[in-house]
């Protein structure tokens, strides 16, 4: 999946989440590229992360 995150403070949370979830993720340009084997534990886990961060819009590819 991918996640795009324009505010680079804001990608790079997300991308510390997920290193601290132990989902590793691959950074390339505005875009954080996750590989998650359950798409269902990904959906929650980024619905959980937005909650905690309402300013910070995503858009997934």
């Amino acid at each position: 999946m991918q996640i795009r995150v324009e505010d680079q403070t804001a990608r790079s949370a997300l991308e510390a989440a997920f290193a601290a979830a132990g989902c590793p993720t691959m950074p390339i340009g505005e875009t954080l590229e996750v590989v998650h084997p359950d798409p269902v534990e990904l959906d929650f886990f980024l619905r959980a992360w937005v909650l905690q961060h309402p300013d910070v819009r995503l858009e997934l590819a």
